[in-house]
């Protein structure tokens, strides 16, 4: 940080140095390398209450020990999910839903809307293949 304060110092007594007449040089340099540090410390400040760093620059922990960007893909998973759902017939969205979120058996829910545990397995089937889309588009 001492680099760039003499730095941007630097560039200031060349640009405005010269345009005044000077008593003192040595005592306006050091006033303005001064000045320069005094705000790159107020800016550091007002960063450091709105940015997080981490000591090896990856996002850091939050709370609950998930990563900052967790809840973002975890949004574009469930919307992803929730369209292809929604884009499937109505009978093998339900066939997924009591299979997967409810747990139920492909004979129980043969026996729920009436056909046969092997078309059960099948329409499971063919909900996961449409939601490998998802998996798809969220490895990127």
């Amino acid at each position: 940080m001492a680099e760039d304060v003499l730095q941007d110092a630097y560039l200031k007594l060349v640009k405005w140095g010269y345009a005044r007449d000077l008593t003192n040089p040595f005592g306006y340099c050091c006033q303005a390398v001064r000045n320069m540090a005094l705000d790159y410390c107020r800016r550091r400040m007002v960063e450091a209450g709105c940015f997080i760093n981490s000591a090896n620059g990856d996002l850091p922990e939050v709370d609950g020990g998930a990563r900052a960007d967790a809840g973002i893909n975890e949004r574009r998973s469930l919307a992803c999910i929730e369209t292809v759902l929604g884009a499937l017939p109505s009978r093998t969205r339900l066939v997924f839903e009591l299979s997967r979120l409810e747990g139920k058996t492909q004979r129980e829910i043969a026996k729920i809307i009436g056909v046969s545990a092997t078309l059960v397995n099948f329409m499971v089937k063919d909900a996961m293949m449409a939601l490998a889309v998802c998996r798809d588009i969220l490895r990127g």
